[in-house]
């Protein structure tokens, strides 16, 4: 049987595709259409097809991360390049590169390499150092000897862009971190309905800077304005 050729030739091809992806619950990195896309997209320019894209890449901080194994093959496959491990244990790796068969330099990566770069508490590191340390040396080797192997594109494992891993070095996903709220009932010491106050009002408390108020219980006033109220009076009693 002949090996099933995808082809993307126009943006609606791309969409179907990484539509399908996403429908199938299987990446959970990619629960989107457009960073389904991006992640094809960014394997088509290294000459990954679209499924090892899906499992093999993912844009971390504006940068491609590339799984170490998938560096690795692309090396091994690429009919120009190659790598021997000359040691790999848990404390260093060191691999040797070859272009056409012949020796062009070698990647080096041990606990003192890692520790120098605060690397060493990290969860990964201690669980699983040697599958981190050749991550390492063949991400630098890489890049180092053999860039054109992914069409010239700098490329890092999750780990070098300071991104959660697990034991394969498929990156792990992170929970958004969740920004601080300024809130009614923050602001007024109690109970009362959350009721999100957006920043830019506090400021403008702040800078009027006006006299404080006394707030008539019988107005009804909102938790929101009964907020803002206390804010300038705060500030007013500060300075």
């Amino acid at each position: 049987m002949n090996q099933m050729q995808l082809q993307i030739n126009n943006i609606e091809d791309l969409k179907k595709l990484a539509n399908m992806f996403v429908q199938s619950g299987l990446f959970q990195d990619s629960k989107d259409l457009a960073k389904a896309c991006v992640r094809i997209l960014a394997g088509a320019e290294m000459g990954i097809p679209p499924f090892t894209s899906m499992t093999g890449i993912g844009i971390i901080n504006d940068r491609p991360a590339v799984h170490a194994n998938l560096m690795a093959s692309k090396i091994k496959g690429s009919g120009k390049y190659d790598f021997i491990i000359i040691e790999h244990t848990d404390e260093k790796c060191i691999l040797d590169f070859y272009q056409n068969g012949k020796k062009i330099g070698f990647s080096k990566f041990d606990l003192t390499d890692a520790a120098k770069a605060g690397l060493l508490g990290k969860d990964n590191w201690k669980k699983y150092p040697r599958n981190m340390l050749f991550a390492r040396a063949i991400s630098n080797g890489l890049r180092w000897y053999c860039p054109d192997a992914l069409n010239n594109i700098p490329v890092y494992t999750p780990d070098e862009l300071d991104h959660a891993e697990d034991e394969s070095g498929n990156p792990k996903d992170v929970a958004p971190k969740q920004e601080n709220k300024i809130t009614v009932s923050s602001l007024l010491g109690s109970d009362e309905k959350e009721e999100e106050i957006q920043p830019n009002i506090i400021q403008a408390a702040i800078i009027e800077n006006k006299e404080p108020e006394v707030i008539p219980i019988e107005e009804n006033l909102s938790p929101g304005e009964i907020a803002l109220r206390k804010a300038k009076e705060i500030t007013s009693k500060e300075e």
